[in-house]
Formats: C-alpha cells, structure tokens, sequence
C-alpha cells in the first residue's frame, strides 16, 4: 500500500458557515493546508460531501479522480480513490477504483465503530453502487443499483444509524425510482431514499413522482426520532421542471413537503445536504433565486443560503449577488445541474461526475 507525504499540506476542502464575524475573530482566522494531491495514485479533486475523523485524528475521504491512471473517463485521469491522512500528514490509499464494474467517481464517506468505511460510486453494473473498505484495506461492493424501481444515480452522503447492532445505512438516488411522470428527467424515475439493511438488503423507503412532492432528492440527514429530512433540486412549482421543495419523510413512511421553492427571493434549485441543528432547523443553499438582478444565467438569480425552522418557515440568511460575495452556492458533491449553472472551474468535475455515474462498464 503506497504512502505519500508532502511537506506543504493542502487538503482543499471547503466548508462555510454564515454567521457574523467580529473584527477579532477575523483578523485571528488562519487556514491551514493539511495535504496537496499530486493527482498520480493518491488520486485528485477530493469530495466535499463528508470527511470523517477517527479517535487518533485521522480523515478518511475519497477523490473523483486520480488513483489508477489507465481508467480514464471522458478524457479525466483517474477513477478516483479511498484515502487516510494521519495527523502527520502520511497520506495511505485504502482502496484505488478501477471503473467500470469495480466504481468510479466515489463520493463521501462515513465510518463505523469498527473502523469500516461505506461510500456511494458510479459504475458498478451502470447506475452506480454501494460499497465498504475494512479497516485492512478490503473492498466489497454491497449493492449495485440497476437504473429501475431500485434507484440509479445514488447521490449525497450515506447515513450510517449507530443507534444499534444492525448498522443500517440509508441513502439517496437521483433518478430511478419507478416514476412514470414525463416530468422526471430523461425518463428515468425521478429518485428514491433507500435503505441497506444490515448494510446489505435494499429497501426504498420512498420514490418522488415529481409532482408536488420533488424531484432529484440532494440527499438526506436524520434526527434521533429517525425522521429524514432533505431537499430535491427539481420538482415542486414554478421554473422549468419545478424549483425544488424541502421535505420531511418521517420513520413510519410518511412525507410531508416543508418548502416549495418558488424561484424568487426564496431561491430555486437546493443543491447538496441540508445541515440540521440541535433544535431542528435546516440549512441549506440553492444554485439560483435570490437576487434576480445578479448577472447570472440570464436573471435567474445567483442563490441564496437559508435556514427552514421546525415549522416550515423558510428565511434567507443570505443572497448572492454575483460579485465578490460569489454566486451559485454548492453544498458537496450535489446535482451537477443539466442547466449551464456552472462556472469554469466547476464544470469539469461535473460532466466527469455526470459521465461517469452513466459510463457504466465501458471500460
């Protein structure tokens, strides 16, 4: 197994949190680069969706890229990879994909108490899988989706529930699901929850038709009650294929809408997963909304950031304007959107997301 150090660290991971600064705490913020990827066999362009630590102050994570050079996807070097970084800074590859059927493009990670780690790929037999690496670099497909009733596209970070011996991991898909509605992009359903009980038996726990209730799920957190809350990009009302709603699925099936975007002031498209507090507010960004005069696709907006209460009260913490506040906010590895939403630095991870989620076993 390969181990890397570099002496000029640089993990780049961006994580933001909106919330006032005074001056004193500004001037005292520091950031520090952990680790910079060479984009050879420690692999290249990390997810951002979830990185988690150990007791001993390693990260696990994965990267899209990189890994095996000789599995190239739409021309971008790499299938991507598992990695640890220790506090020293020693970089370990747990697991290098190959394409195809063996994944590509992994997303994050989450890890049990017995140190395995569980994440979502593309490949597999084509719409993606589930997968694990043990604590001594072993890696197991757990479930391949087959683009039908099932799900296809799994998106999102994995939940893992702790709360028992079962070790039940729920999930989210963009497309598939069943769905008949022409509405559903490219016909393909329009997303499932699932669940892998005792991480190995498929359940879906709820399929979004794409009508009132959303469409193209970002992905899902938990509370202690084991109700599930989440956002779809599309779906809802207003905009092309709706603007996407924040929902609730509670622990006995039942799904209740939060938020129906309207593409105004409150935004349009919620891209990624929500964040969820201690008294049960939601967190979230939106790809488009918010400020209509920002100079961006045409007047759709430039996104906004904002908050759902327990009651369902949508506020906007904040809308961008497309200067240098920013503009198209993204939470992790979301919905690369099939609308030109996307800056120069972004899209090229996107299409290489896009392709290699649909590229199957072409390798």
């Amino acid at each position: 197994m390969v181990k890397l150090r570099v002496s000029a660290l640089a993990l780049m991971l961006a994580v933001f949190w909106y919330a006032p600064l005074s001056a004193q705490a500004q001037s005292t913020s520091t950031f520090t680069v952990l680790y910079a990827f060479t984009g050879n066999n420690d692999g290249a362009n990390p997810s951002t969706v979830t990185m988690v630590r150990d007791a001993q102050g390693n990260l696990y994570g994965t990267t899209h890229l990189g890994g095996d050079l000789t599995c190239n996807v739409s021309l971008h070097p790499g299938c991507g990879t598992v990695f640890k970084l220790d506090p020293a800074g020693i970089l370990t590859p747990l697991h290098i994909f190959g394409g195809g059927a063996q994944g590509l493009g992994p997303s994050g990670v989450v890890r049990d108490a017995a140190g395995n780690v569980y994440g979502t790929a593309g490949g597999g037999i084509q719409y993606g899988l589930v997968f694990k690496v043990d604590n001594g670099g072993t890696y197991t497909e757990l479930y391949n989706f087959t683009g039908g009733s099932d799900g296809n596209l799994p998106t999102g970070s994995l939940i893992l529930d702790t709360s028992g011996a079962s070790g039940n991991l729920y999930g989210t898909t963009l497309l598939g699901g069943g769905s008949s509605d022409p509405k559903c992009p490219n016909g393909e359903g329009c997303g499932t929850i699932f669940e892998l009980e005792n991480t190995r038996i498929h359940k879906v726990l709820y399929s979004f038709l794409n009508n009132a209730d959303g469409a193209e799920p970002q992905g899902v957190v938990r509370d202690n009650a084991g109700n599930f809350f989440g956002a779809t990009y599309q779906g809802g009302q207003g905009c092309l294929l709706g603007c996407g709603t924040i929902f609730k699925l509670d622990s006995t099936g039942d799904k209740t809408v939060l938020h129906t975007f309207t593409g105004g002031k409150d935004g349009a498209n919620p891209s990624g997963n929500l964040v969820q507090d201690s008294a049960g507010n939601l967190y979230g960004v939106t790809t488009a909304g918010g400020d209509l005069a920002c100079p961006w696709d045409g007047g759709a907006g430039c996104g906004v950031v904002f908050k759902v209460d327990t009651k369902g009260v949508l506020t906007v913490l904040h809308a961008f304007h497309g200067g240098s506040d920013g503009n198209v906010p993204v939470s992790g590895d979301s919905r690369c959107s099939r609308k030109s939403l996307w800056n120069h630095a972004v899209r090229p991870k996107c299409e290489y997301l896009r392709n290699s989620f649909q590229a199957g076993h072409q390798k």
